[in-house]
């Protein structure tokens, strides 16, 4: 893939929200930090709560941007189990899906900065029969 000049569009800051699983319950706050690279990409580290436990890990926001919106998949081992992750992210609002051989599900982010509040986490879908 041809490298991508960074662009004027930065998404590099801290970013807060929730995160919720779409296939149990689980849900919880979000935080990020991104960091735009050299060749216009980004390198992520999130931290994540649910109930009691956190946890974070990092991982590398490869992607292109079209119309104002920087599109984007990363992949990544935790814990032993791979997660891929696709989303979109503009500089009001960060919006992914991720999918591991257990869970699925949504984070909501927007930047930390902004004075709204963080969105609610996604419902769980309901349960099939």
């Amino acid at each position: 893939a041809m490298p991508v000049p960074p662009h004027s569009q930065d998404l590099s800051g801290r970013w807060t929200g929730a995160w919720g699983n779409t296939n149990t319950p689980h849900r919880g706050p979000l935080r990020a930090v991104l960091t735009q690279t050299e060749d216009g990409q980004y390198r992520a580290f999130f931290h994540a709560g649910w109930g009691r436990h956190e946890g974070g890990f990092r991982t590398r926001l490869t992607g292109y941007w079209t119309n104002g919106t920087y599109r984007f998949t990363s992949r990544k081992w935790v814990l032993g189990i791979l997660i891929t992750t696709e989303g979109t992210a503009s500089p009001e609002a960060f919006s992914a899906e991720y999918h591991s051989r257990f869970d699925s599900g949504v984070f909501q982010l927007h930047p930390a900065t902004a004075t709204q509040p963080a969105p609610p986490a996604p419902a769980p879908a309901p349960a099939k029969k």
